[in-house]
């Protein structure tokens, strides 16, 4: 017999991550027309709502103790706000890449001086005129947060952030669709912004 949701929400509330997955099986079902719906027709061909649902199935999966507080009721309501603000990301990813990607992808840089640009793409918002990045300590905390992140996400990263390879080579590389690298992008740079934490520790006076 197929267990009811009473059932999957207490083997959930007790650690149960397979069926805090069918939980979010159940509701990803319910808002698929609507994430469907929300993506731009131009791009319906490279990006698709399962990409979408999955990054935000992955997320939820993450913060799983957390949204179990919240109740059964409002499952469905925060996986589709996280589905909607993922969505978001991954076409202004696949927007900026149309433009030419968020590098000026002609101008040569060595591999530090990719890995340094990518840590200052990602921290850019949390810096004042009065600070600069120690070149060196960024190099080493960008490396080591990259290294902790999973063997696909890591790919990802170093072929279209460090490489500046299109994202469509990096589908190809990985036999994924080129939203689905979108998908990963997204939540890649939000990992490593994460892990990076608070930026003042990185700087010293400019």
């Amino acid at each position: 017999m197929e267990p009811t949701n009473d059932d999957l929400w207490e083997r959930a509330e007790q650690g149960d991550r397979a069926a805090f997955a069918s939980l979010l099986t159940h509701e990803g079902h319910a808002i698929r027309p609507h994430i469907a719906s929300r993506i731009p027709r131009r791009w319906r061909s490279v990006l698709s709502d399962d990409d979408v649902l999955q990054a935000a199935y992955v997320d939820a999966l993450r913060g799983m103790g957390r949204f179990l507080a919240s109740g059964n009721g409002s499952l469905q309501a925060w996986l589709k706000r996280v589905a909607e603000f993922n969505l978001v990301d991954a076409v202004r990813m696949l927007e900026a890449e149309k433009r030419g990607g968020d590098w000026q992808r002609w101008e040569p840089l060595s591999p530090q001086e990719s890995v340094f640009a990518f840590f200052s793409q990602l921290i850019a918002d949390t810096l004042s005129p009065s600070k600069r990045v120690a070149r060196e300590e960024a190099l080493r905390l960008m490396e080591e947060a990259i290294r902790q992140l999973p063997e696909t996400y890591q790919m990802v990263v170093r072929m279209c952030d460090l490489e500046r390879c299109p994202m469509q080579t990096a589908a190809l590389a990985l036999h994924r669709s080129e939203g689905a690298v979108a998908m990963i992008r997204v939540r890649t740079h939000r990992e490593l912004r994460r892990m990076l934490g608070n930026t003042a520790k990185y700087l010293s006076a400019g």
